[in-house]
């Protein structure tokens, strides 16, 4: 494994812990990662509001 590890690295042109890293990284969290505004994102109604504090705050 650590022969292919080391290919893939210079194959990439990256350190082998770098790669490492990476692999780990995606393996846990996804090729995409996590991101927790997700889940809100598209859950407004989408119009447009002259005084985005007042909107975010609720003054």
């Amino acid at each position: 494994m650590d022969d292919e590890l080391a290919a893939e690295a210079r194959r990439r042109g990256m350190p082998k812990a770098a790669l490492i890293r990476l692999l780990l990284r995606d393996g846990v969290a996804g090729p995409c990662g996590n991101d927790p505004l997700d889940a809100v994102i598209g859950r407004g109604d989408g119009h447009p509001v002259d005084d985005i504090d007042a909107a975010i705050y609720v003054r």
